[in-house]
C-alpha cells in the first residue's frame, strides 16, 4: 500500500508519450518476471550494467532509454550516475519491483504501473497455457493505463492491494502487528530503499538472528505481484531465536510482540546505539520515539523536578483517573493521561525535605514521533482479571497540540502546528475474552482501508473501521 505519488517526473514521463512508456515498463517488467530479481539475478540472464559491464547485483532499468545499471537507490553507483548524466531520473528497481526516482529521492507508486507490471506478470505465466486467457488481461491492463494516462481516472495512487498473512498456530497477534509494519510509509521507505540488505547483512552471514533481515525479506515479498498470502514462518523463527520466553504456539499479546519487535529490530540495526545521551539513529527510533516529560510538584514548597522519559508507545487507561468511568473516546484518553494526579504516598522532596504529605504529577508528551503507537489498555487487573469491551471511538485525524508540553505549560502563548496532526494508519482489534481470542486488523491504503483477518483480506467501509473494538491504533504524519 503506497501513499499516493506526486512526482512530477512520473507524471511528466507518462504524460509525454505514453507508447513510448509502455514499451519502456513492459521490457522492465518482463526482465521482472523472469529473472528471479528478489534476490541475485541469475547470471545466466546474459544482462550486464551499462556502465561498468559487470552482472548487477541490484539492476536498475532506466525507464527513459532502457539501460541497464547497476547499484542501490540510497548511495552513489552507476544507477544514480546514469540518472544524472542522461537526466532520466526514473528506473524501475528489479529488486524492489517499484519505479525509483533518483530526482525525488525516493520509490514513486503510480496505479496505471502497478497494475500494468502485474498484468504483464500473468502473461509470461500463462504463455505455455491459456494464451487467450493471458492475452485478455493484458487488454484490461492496457484499458486502464490508458484510463488513467488520459486524465479521466486518479493520476497517482497504489493499485497493490493488502496481502493477507497465513496463520502459523495462533500467530494472528504477530500477523496485525506486521500488517501495521508493512503498511508503515518509514519502514517501508527504508526496507524497499536498501539500507538494510539481507544478502550483505553480517550478522545473517555470521549465522545470528536478525529480524531486520527478515522484515527486509517481508517487504520485498509484500511489494511483489504474486497475490499469495504471506507466510513469515522465516520472521517468527528469528523472532523466537532472539526472544526465548515468547517460542512456542501459545496465544500471546499483540502489544507485548508489538514492543518485543521494535526492540529487537533496533538492537539489529547496524546505526543502533543505546547511548543515553544522544539519541538512536536507527529506523525504528527515527519512526516511532517521542518523549514523555513527567513533572512532579511539592505539595509543601512548590518545587518541581523535571525527568524526560523515551518511548515508543503510549499506553492509555480507558478509566478516568479521577472518575473512575470507562473513558468513551481516545481524546478522553489523551486527556486523563495528561491530567496532573497525586502521588498515592509521601514524597521526598529535594528542595524541603522528607515526608511530604501530598505531591502532584503531570505528564506530557515533550517529542512525538513521526509514527504514534497507542495502546488502548483493554485488560485491567482488580479483584480479578477481565477486558473492558467498552467502544472508544478514535478519529481519522488525530490532533496531538492539546496534550504537548508547551501546549499545558503556556496555553495563552503555543500556537499550534499542523505538523503535530496525524492520520490513521492501522488499527488492531480484539475479540474474545483474556484467556482465548482473535486479532484482526484495518489497513489503510491509498484511498481506503482492508480488513485483514489473517489471510483473507477485503476492502473495509470506515463506518465499520472506526467502530471496531480497538485494542492498539496506529497514526502517521504521512
Amino acid at each position: 500500500m503506497g501513499q499516493p505519488t506526486a512526482c512530477g517526473h512520473l507524471l511528466a514521463w507518462i504524460a509525454a508519450d505514453t507508447d513510448a512508456a509502455l514499451h519502456r515498463l513492459e521490457h522492465a517488467a518482463r526482465f521482472d518476471a523472469t529473472s528471479s530479481a528478489t534476490d541475485v539475478p541469475q547470471s545466466s540472464s546474459g544482462l550486464s550494467c551499462s556502465t561498468c559491464s559487470s552482472a548487477p547485483l541490484r539492476p536498475f532499468h532506466c525507464l527513459g532509454c532502457a539501460a541497464l545499471s547497476c547499484g542501490a537507490p540510497s548511495s552513489p553507483s552507476h544507477a544514480h550516475q546514469h540518472a544524472q548524466s542522461a537526466q532520466h531520473q526514473l528506473a524501475w528497481d528489479a529488486r524492489a519491483r517499484m519505479v525509483h526516482c533518483f530526482g525525488c529521492g525516493e520509490y514513486v507508486r503510480h496505479a496505471a504501473i502497478d497494475r500494468y507490471a502485474a498484468a504483464e506478470q500473468m502473461v509470461l505465466r500463462d504463455q505455455e497455457g491459456d494464451a487467450q486467457r493471458a492475452t485478455k488481461r493484458k487488454r484490461v491492463s492496457l484499458r486502464k493505463w490508458e484510463l488513467v494516462s488520459s486524465g479521466t481516472a486518479s493520476g497517482s495512487g497504489s493499485a497493490v492491494p493488502a496481502r493477507g498473512i497465513r496463520n502459523l498456530g495462533n500467530s494472528c497477534y504477530m500477523s496485525v502487528i506486521l500488517q501495521s509494519f508493512l503498511a508503515n510509509p518509514y519502514l517501508r521507505s527504508y526496507f524497499l530503499g536498501d539500507r538494510h540488505n539481507r544478502l550483505a547483512c553480517e550478522r545473517t552471514q555470521n549465522g545470528e538472528p536478525c529480524l531486520s533481515c527478515e522484515l527486509d525479506l517481508l517487504f520485498s515479498e509484500q511489494y511483489s505481484v504474486d497475490p499469495i498470502p504471506l507466510a513469515p514462518t522465516r520472521f517468527l523463527h528469528s523472532f523466537w531465536q532472539s526472544s526465548l520466553d515468547a517460542a512456542g504456539y501459545a496465544q500471546q499479546d499483540a502489544h507485548e510482540f508489538l514492543i518485543s519487535s521494535l526492540n529487537l529490530l533496533h538492537s539489529s540495526s547496524p546505526s543502533h546505539t543505546d547511548s543515553p545521551t544522544s539519541p538512536c539513529p536507527c529506523i525504528i527510533h527515527r519512526t516511532f520515539s517521542g518523549e514523555l516529560r513527567s513533572k512532579i510538584t511539592c505539595g509543601r514548597c512548590h518545587h518541581q523536578s523535571e525527568t524526560l522519559e523515551p518511548f515508543l508507545d503510549l499506553s492509555l487507561d480507558l478509566r478516568d483517573r479521577a472518575s473512575g468511568k470507562v473513558a468513551s473516546t481516545l481524546r478522553d484518553c489523551l486527556t486523563s493521561f495528561t491530567t496532573p494526579e497525586q502521588l498515592p504516598s509521601k514524597y521526598s522532596c529535594a528542595a524541603c525535605g522528607d515526608g511530604v504529605p501530598t505531591a502532584s504529577k503531570r505528564l506530557s508528551i515533550k517529542t512525538l514521533p513521526q509514527s504514534l503507537c497507542i495502546q488502548l489498555k483493554r485488560f485491567e487487573i482488580t479483584s480479578q482479571a477481565h477486558k473492558l469491551d467498552t467502544p472508544v471511538r478514535y478519529p481519522l485525524k488525530l490532533d496531538m497540540n492539546p496534550y504537548l508540553t508547551n501546549h499545558l505549560e503556556y496555553p495563552a502563548s503555543y500556537k499550534a502546528s499542523s505538523s503535530h496532526t496525524y492520520n490513521l494508519m492501522a488499527v488492531v482489534a480484539h475479540e474474545g475474552t483474556l484467556s482465548q481470542g482473535h486479532y484482526t486488523a484495518f489497513i489503510r491504503g491509498s484511498d481506503d482501508f482492508f480488513a485483514i483477518d489473517d489471510d483473507k483480506v477485503r476492502r473495509a467501509r470506515l463506518s465499520e473501521v472506526l467502530a471496531a473494538k480497538a485494542y492498539l491504533v496506529v497514526y502517521s504524519r504521512l
